[in-house]
C-alpha cells in the first residue's frame, strides 16, 4: 500500500460529504418536506471523514518523525567525526597519518616526484 494513497484519500474525501449530502439533502426537501432525515446521512460522513483524516495525520506524523529522527542522527554522526579525528591525533605520539600509516608501522602514505616509493631495477 501506497502511504501518500493515505493522504490523497483524506483530500479528496473532503469534497465526497458535500456532495453526498447535498443530493440527500435535496432528495429529502422534494419526497418528504415535513421530516428532515438528511442530518443522518451528515453525521455519518462526518465520522467517516474523521477516520480518513485520522489515517492521513497518522502518515503524515510518521513522516515527519522519520524525517525529525533521520536529520539528528545525521547531525549527530557529523559533528562527531570531527571530534572522533581530533582525538585520534592527541593520542597518536608519532603524529595522525591515516589509516594506512597506523596499520604500515608509520610510513608515509603520499607519494611524490621527487621520492618514489618504489624503484625500478637497473639493467
Amino acid at each position: 500500500m501506497n502511504p501518500l494513497s493515505a493522504v490523497v484519500e483524506a483530500v479528496t474525501f473532503l469534497f465526497h460529504p458535500l456532495f453526498v449530502v447535498g443530493l440527500c439533502a435535496l432528495v429529502d426537501w422534494f419526497t418528504s418536506p415535513g421530516e428532515q432525515w438528511a442530518g443522518w446521512v451528515a453525521f455519518w460522513m462526518g465520522i467517516a471523514l474523521r477516520c480518513v483524516s485520522a489515517k492521513a495525520l497518522r502518515v503524515v506524523a510518521t513522516t515527519v518523525g522519520l524525517a525529525g529522527g533521520a536529520w539528528l542522527v545525521h547531525r549527530r554522526w557529523t559533528g562527531r567525526s570531527s571530534k572522533s579525528d581530533s582525538t585520534v591525533r592527541a593520542l597518536d605520539p608519532r603524529g595522525y597519518r591515516g589509516f594506512a600509516a597506523a596499520a604500515f608501522g608509520g610510513a608515509s602514505t603520499t607519494c611524490t616526484k621527487s621520492s618514489p616509493s618504489f624503484s625500478m631495477p637497473s639493467s
